[in-house]
This record gives C-alpha cells, structure tokens and sequence, in this order.
C-alpha cells in the first residue's frame, strides 16, 4: 500500500499540482527559471545524495530573484526535476 502511495499517487499529485501552477506562472519567467537552475544544480552538486544540496540551491536562486510561495516553489522544482529526468527539454 505505501509503494502504491509513493510509486503513483504521490507523483501524480505533484505532477497535477505543478500543471496548475505552471498555467498561473505561464506568463512569468520563473518556470522557466527554475528549470535552469535545476539544470545548473546538476552539473554543479555531481554525485549520489545530493538532492538537498541541489534543492537548496535552485530555491535560493530562485526566491532571490522572484516573489513566490514555498511550496510553489517547491511544487515547480520538483516539477522541473521530473520534466529532466524523464527526457523533457
């Protein structure tokens, strides 16, 4: 039952969640923003374990540059990393 939460349900609720916000952030740079820096925390933090290292970084980045919510911010990173990680642009 909890791989049934984690494995589906839980990816599908972050992916529906970023869709939504993607469209109210749509005419706003930060998407495309974010998806840099998550591309950039990739080559920059290489290595196994580092995904706090790399969220903490694309966060601050981003909440330097642009005035949103925490778990907006959240909800796209995790969005931009999902995007790059299945072979989006």
């Amino acid at each position: 039952m909890v791989n049934l939460i984690l494995g589906y349900i839980v990816p599908f609720v972050l992916i529906v969640g970023a869709g939504i916000l993607i469209k109210v952030y749509r005419d706003d740079k930060v998407v495309k923003y974010i998806e840099i820096a998550v591309r950039a925390a990739e080559q920059i933090f290489k290595g196994d374990g580092r995904g706090s290292e790399k969220f903490e970084y694309v966060s601050k980045w981003i909440s330097d540059q642009f005035k949103i919510s925490e778990n907006d911010l959240k909800i796209l990173i995790e969005n931009a990393v999902y995007t790059i990680n299945n072979g989006g642009k």
